[in-house]
């Protein structure tokens, strides 16, 4: 709605003209609304990411050399690797502890 919308975003004006820094979450029409906490799910920390994605490189270099049989076996053994891995992640037990945020007040 306007030419620079970012900075719509970011700025609303005061009664004088000057620009204010709006709060995260609020908007422009309402610049000293109180935000409501939101709770952000972030998944646990794993290693199994980085296990799957180093199987690319056996599987990069078979794709190069698919002509050879060590390309081949290369292939196979990515693929392999990167099921292991992706399985792997899917099983991890959850971190101990409640993720679950409080439910939120009507208002």
């Amino acid at each position: 709605t306007h030419r620079d919308e970012f900075w719509h975003r970011k700025y609303a004006e005061d009664e004088t003209g000057a620009p204010v820094a709006v709060p995260a979450g609020a908007s422009a029409d309402h610049p000293g609304d109180e935000v409501a906490e939101e709770h952000i799910h972030m998944p646990d920390p794993s290693y199994w990411p980085v296990v799957m994605t180093a199987g690319m490189l056996p599987l990069g270099y078979g794709l190069l050399a698919h002509a050879s049989v060590g390309g081949k076996i290369a292939i196979a053994a990515g693929v392999l690797w990167m099921i292991c891995g992706f399985f792997g992640w899917i099983i991890e037990p959850l971190a101990e502890g409640d993720d679950d945020p409080e439910p939120l007040a009507a208002h």
